[in-house]
């Protein structure tokens, strides 16, 4: 548009400057000395000039020459071509239908431009889309696993305890009659019940923390900074212990947030397992994860840091990536870290990130500013 405008004024000007041209070299001017007012001239239409002085005409052709030099002055006209003018006006209407028409063409290209961006970013929030889903699949097998695992302690020590109460009323050690022994029959089969009791909690609060993590609400909940974590701990507890892994727990603060707490729970979750594949890996000797929530100037910061040998440089900048994975043996998806760090960065403006210190790896989660605070 701006070229538009540019020969548009230039055409203006250039047919301003010829009408003004036109105007002053539109008549001949022919002046004459009023000092000889007897001599009189006048052009014909080939601008030669016509004497009708009788005077000049009756003297010498020399001197007649030499008076008409010293009284006449002749302006002659300047003729301006009009066909150089209309090849102007033609060069100047051609440039501008192309820079019309150059606009045109730049208007679809960016048009198509922008359709394609917006299906390439629906195709990559579709692949995420998917990716998410996978991951949620993968982890709801383990966890599957892990319950397993989590309720067969507390449902042996249940059975466990029937089993004795059983044995007990077979063996005809109590004799029900005797207060005594019934009192001390009673005070057992209190303690058996309290001990059930207990385990059929656990199982509840288990089962809880179980439907939690596979909660699809997408809603964010105000809750302390630290549930989540010991959410966490709580279904990997059996897990922990079964590889002898002792947990340190430095909760400085334990401010509300508004948080997907599933998700922050997942997140724990895997650095938690990826500690444990690096003991493993690593064959290190008592192997210890310490767990810190602090505040670190404008952030809210949770730290999980563990004694496993660290990240190798050469891959630290791989390991947020997508199907990345040094656990192929182990048959690693490679995506529990990249979908932390969605989870992490994505769905809470957060960030995530790790570094090597002391001989382990500390990932860090990070909240750039307190959603909600008490």
């Amino acid at each position: 548009m701006k070229i538009l405008k540019l020969l548009l004024l230039l055409l203006v000007l250039f047919v301003t400057s010829y009408a003004e041209d036109k105007i002053s070299l539109a008549k001949k001017e022919i002046s004459f000395s009023k000092e000889h007012p007897t001599v009189a001239l006048r052009s014909d239409e080939n601008g030669s000039l016509d004497t009708t002085d009788k005077a000049i005409s009756t003297t010498n052709k020399e001197r007649a020459e030499e008076r008409k030099n010293d009284c006449i002055s002749v302006k002659h006209d300047q003729q301006f071509s009009e066909e150089f003018f209309w090849y102007i006006v033609i060069a100047v209407i051609l440039l501008v239908l192309f820079s019309v028409f150059r606009q045109f063409i730049l208007n679809r290209y960016n048009k198509k431009l922008e359709e394609k961006v917006l299906k390439k970013v629906e195709e990559l929030r579709e692949k995420d889309e998917l990716l998410f889903q996978k991951y949620r699949m993968a982890a709801m097998g383990e966890m599957l696993s892990m319950i397993a695992h989590q309720w067969r302690q507390p449902l042996g020590a249940i059975s466990s305890a029937i089993m004795s109460i059983d044995v007990k009323l077979a063996s005809g050690k109590f004799d029900l009659e005797d207060r005594d022994s019934r009192n001390e029959f009673m005070d057992f089969l209190e303690k058996k019940h309290n001990s059930i009791n207990d385990y059929v909690h656990y199982l509840s609060e288990t089962t809880d923390d179980f439907r939690n993590f596979f909660n699809p609400n997408r809603d964010k909940e105000e809750t302390p900074l630290t549930k989540p974590i010991v959410n966490a701990l709580n279904i990997l507890q059996n897990f922990l212990e079964k590889h002898n892994i002792s947990i340190i727990k430095d909760f400085q603060i334990d401010d509300h947030y508004l948080l997907y707490q599933n998700e922050i729970m997942q997140v724990i979750i895997s650095m938690l397992k990826n500690s444990e594949e690096n003991f493993s890996i690593n064959e290190t000797k008592d192997p210890t994860i310490v767990l810190r929530t602090y505040r670190e100037e404008n952030y809210y910061v949770i730290s999980i840091c563990d004694n496993g040998g660290g990240v190798p440089d050469e891959i630290k900048e791989k390991i947020f990536e997508p199907y990345f994975s040094t656990k192929k043996a182990k048959n690693g998806t490679g995506l529990g870290l990249y979908m932390s760090k969605i989870m992490i960065e994505d769905h809470h403006g957060g960030t995530l990130s790790v570094e090597n210190i002391d001989g382990g790896a500390c990932f860090y989660i990070k909240f750039n500013s307190p959603l909600s605070h008490q």
